[in-house]
């Protein structure tokens, strides 16, 4: 076998690995479900126990918490999906009744905040006044 044959068919197999792992990424991201539960909804289920965890994300853009996690007799690709408001008491309430119930709190900080773009927005407007 020459070269230019040998690079064909390790071209080929590339393509076909990289088709394989695509497949497989779609099927596990189309394979989840996600519920999306009102905010009095989540309340109910929290007071009532059926909370097993709960991510807290703060975005500032939008005003609000966005909440994800599991209820109980969710399966492992199955969660939930809340928008709160952007309030201290909303947070204070998720805290009292996680050391009520029991269930898991994680946070995560807001996907729209980046460093890059807090330092350009405090120091662009000095920069162009000097």
């Amino acid at each position: 076998m020459n070269k230019k044959s040998t690079k064909k068919n390790l071209f080929s197999y590339g393509i076909l690995l990289i088709v394989i792992v695509g497949i497989m990424y779609f099927a596990s991201v189309f394979n989840t479900k996600v519920h999306d539960l009102s905010y009095s909804e989540f309340i109910q289920k929290m007071e009532a126990g059926e909370v097993t965890e709960v991510k807290i994300t703060p975005s500032q853009s939008a005003g609000v918490y966005q909440l994800t996690g599991k209820l109980e007799g969710y399966e492992k690709k199955e969660s939930f999906y809340v928008q709160t408001p952007l309030s201290d008491s909303t947070v204070e309430n998720i805290v009292l009744n996680s050391k009520e119930y029991d269930f898991k709190i994680t946070t995560a900080k807001d996907p729209d905040s980046s460093m890059l773009l807090m330092l350009l927005v405090n120091v662009l407007p000095i920069l162009l006044l000097v």
